[in-house]
């Protein structure tokens, strides 16, 4: 990607990797379209950041704003919360189909209960909840967010798919 000029990835403002501990086996995605994945760098419209490695474009550099998530959060899911942020703005975040995430495990210090993930994502669903983010229902899973109507709210005719050939 260093070797294309940045403008062949207009339209690509956040990505990030594959994460394979998240749906074991969606890192074989390219499995189905080879070539799509050998020749192309692929980014698909996803907005479950992982937190552990993400790529954001320099905004300062291309005149724009810089995406800085609401400093004052302490609850679970600061990843979440610049995602959110990013989309608040207009920004697309993607899943780079090319890279997989490959994490060092060890014991972790987060505690990740869905009480504590519903906290977390309630406080981040009233601070946008005027442009459409909202809790899920049962029987979804009620701890998740449900950002069906703020994506169609702040990212209409934004496309899902960016696919920009290999140098």
């Amino acid at each position: 990607m260093a070797r294309d000029p940045s403008s062949n990835y207009n339209g690509v403002d956040v990505f990030f990797p594959i994460n394979p501990a998240k749906r074991p086996g969606q890192n074989r995605i390219w499995q189905k379209v080879p070539t799509l994945y050998s020749d192309y760098h692929v980014f698909e419209a996803n907005y479950d950041l992982k937190g552990s490695m993400f790529v954001v474009r320099n905004f300062r550099l291309d005149g724009r704003a810089q995406i800085l998530p609401p400093a004052g959060h302490r609850l679970h899911g600061e990843d979440t919360l610049f995602a959110i942020e990013a989309i608040s703005k207009g920004c697309s975040v993607f899943r780079c189909g090319n890279i997989v995430l490959k994490e060092f495990y060890g014991p972790s210090h987060f505690g990740h209960s869905k009480a504590v993930i519903r906290a977390g994502n309630a406080a981040i669903a009233a601070m946008y909840a005027a442009q459409g983010l909202k809790m899920n229902v049962m029987p979804s899973p009620d701890h998740l967010l449900d950002r069906s109507a703020m994506l169609v709210h702040c990212l209409a005719g934004k496309p899902r798919q960016v696919v920009v050939r290999k140098p």
